[in-house]
């Protein structure tokens, strides 16, 4: 016999890069117990567009109900890159209410599930460097506020796309002896498959541009201003800078004290780049035992939708 205070429900969390829904069985008082993962690619809208991000959030959700042997849920939580607003949660919850396959659905921006899985009671602030950036927060009285997500043309600052892009402007410097020369100009384009910097025109304004793999380049600019290439260093610190100055806007307008929030950290710069992160929280002058590392956001998603059936 099933017991009634058992709850099936799906969180997910869908990226720039990636896509995961995880079905898990919550109980009141107990950790949700982990039941199937579903994984797919970007499911961004404001990036791939909206059938693309359908698509990739129907096969994570699809994938992860088979392996669970499950049809219905009793609530669904998405937590969605660029659905930070009316118009793109109306959107992903009229996609959603059509699939019927939930008593109940929740549709919040994807900092949401980050600060739900990272800080108590989702009351902190989420910070979300990987392909895009953003960041967002709330206090004890309810109260939120937000800096970033404007997009790789108009901002993320700190992510992995715009370290990356400014890499590769970086190249187009040197290479016009407008800028220093940079050991960034060979392992660039060596990871992109070009031969020479002339061909990142073709590359970047043509159909072989990806927004992500712009963003994969993160890791070697990060990598090489450790071993104290100018170019390189110059990057990192102007773009760790951008976010940390994000993050002090939302302390500063939920009003948090010195000692009396937790950060939750996300995306894959964050989780992955350990020294990007050591840097940030020493500007931020933030103890580490006071910053988690959430290296799954749709386990925060689940939280947010076991919240809602008690």
């Amino acid at each position: 016999m099933t017991d009634r205070s058992q709850h099936l429900v799906l969180g997910l969390d869908g990226g720039g890069t990636s896509t995961t829904a995880i079905v898990a069985r919550v109980a009141p008082g107990e950790e949700p117990d982990y039941l199937s993962r579903g994984f797919s690619g970007p499911a961004n809208p404001r990036v791939v567009g909206w059938d693309d991000a359908f698509s990739a959030i129907g096969m994570a959700v699809r994938d992860a109900m088979h392996v669970a042997k499950v049809d219905r849920f009793d609530a669904v939580c998405f937590s969605v890159a660029g659905c930070g607003r009316d118009a793109e949660q109306s959107t992903l919850m009229e996609w959603l209410e059509d699939q019927k396959v939930a008593d109940t659905n929740i549709v919040v921006d994807d900092g949401q599930a980050v600060l739900r899985a990272g800080s108590p009671q989702g009351v902190g602030v989420a910070v979300i460097a990987g392909t895009g950036s953003f960041v967002c927060g709330r206090n004890q009285l309810d109260q939120t506020a937000r800096a970033g997500g404007w997009g790789h043309l108009l901002g993320d600052g700190g992510s992995g796309y715009a370290i990356g892009s400014d890499g590769l402007k970086a190249v187009a410097e040197a290479t016009d002896a407008v800028g220093i020369t940079t050991e960034l100009t060979e392992l660039l384009l060596g990871a992109l498959e070009l031969s020479e910097p002339a061909e990142l025109i073709e590359w970047m304004y043509g159909k072989r541009f990806c927004r992500s793999k712009v963003a994969s380049l993160a890791p070697i600019v990060l990598e090489v201003s450790q071993r104290g290439d100018e170019v390189a260093l110059s990057i990192v610190w102007r773009q760790l800078h951008s976010l940390e100055r994000q993050i002090r806007t939302v302390i500063s307008r939920l009003d948090f004290k010195e000692d009396d929030f937790q950060l939750a950290l996300a995306g894959g710069v964050l989780v992955n780049e350990t020294l990007y992160r050591s840097r940030l929280l020493a500007e931020l002058m933030i103890p580490d035992d006071r910053a988690t590392v959430v290296d799954e956001p749709a386990q925060g998603a689940v939280l947010l939708a076991a919240d809602v059936v008690g």
